[in-house]
């Protein structure tokens, strides 16, 4: 069972997850810079405190960072913005004629053509359905290549959009889920979150063993990790 609630030590505001987990584990999340800490359940109170009192300094530090880079802007999905696609901005181009609603690519331009009539909702709908099919033809490859890498298959995959996670493992069932915004993101990045969900099968924890595997699976996949999250989740 998931335990929710909140604390605040030394001014830092923190959503506590009591979970079956091995051990104490705090993320800030961009762009606003909440904290996040997901503890076992039977960790004493006051461990969980005093852990997150010794990470004062790193939790500030983070939460600066995010509040010095611009604020991310909810697109309107309209001519003129940019949207991203394998890490790669492009223009958008909407148009509104007679036809069947597309998507198409040329250059620097997503162009899109929805029926007259039709606002920003249709155009984000069409955006999204055309960035899964995209992603839906690009992970069986990825996933094939690293599950031979790895040692391990996956017991299904899917793709879906998350607010907080790149992706996540079901252990029980070996099935991956990818975060759709992955598709905007450059290959490499979509590469990482495969060998770490695969990688999970071998070792559910993030601890010395999983880190173990990740060094001899993507050595570099530090500093991808890194890059992944100067990316905001919606951005």
């Amino acid at each position: 069972m998931v335990q929710h609630s909140h604390i605040e030590v030394e001014g830092i505001a923190a959503e506590l997850v009591r979970k079956r987990v091995k051990r104490l584990n705090i993320t800030v999340y961009p762009p606003d810079g909440r904290v996040m800490v997901s503890a076992p359940h039977r960790m004493a109170m006051g461990d969980i405190c005093r852990a997150i009192a010794k990470r004062a300094d790193w939790i500030r530090k983070h939460q600066q960072a995010f509040a010095g880079k611009p604020r991310f802007v909810a697109p309107r999905f309209e001519t003129g913005e940019s949207h991203y696609f394998l890490g790669q901005p492009y223009t958008l181009a909407v148009t509104r004629q007679d036809g069947r609603p597309a998507i198409a690519m040329r250059e620097n331009v997503l162009a899109v053509n929805m029926r007259e009539g039709e606002g920003s909702n249709s155009c984000e709908s069409l955006l999204y359905a055309w960035y899964r099919q995209q992603m839906k033809e690009l992970v069986p490859g990825l996933l094939g290549t690293w599950e031979q890498v790895v040692g391990v298959r996956a017991g299904d995959w899917g793709i879906r959009r998350m607010r907080t996670k790149w992706g996540t493992c079901n252990i029980k069932t070996g099935k991956i889920w990818l975060n759709l915004e992955l598709i905007k993101r450059p290959v490499h990045c979509l590469e990482y979150v495969i060998v770490h969900e695969l990688v999970h099968l071998l070792e559910p924890s993030h601890n010395k063993r999983f880190a173990g595997f990740m060094d001899r699976f993507m050595p570099r996949w530090q500093k991808v990790r890194h890059e992944l999250r100067e990316w905001d989740m919606g951005g």
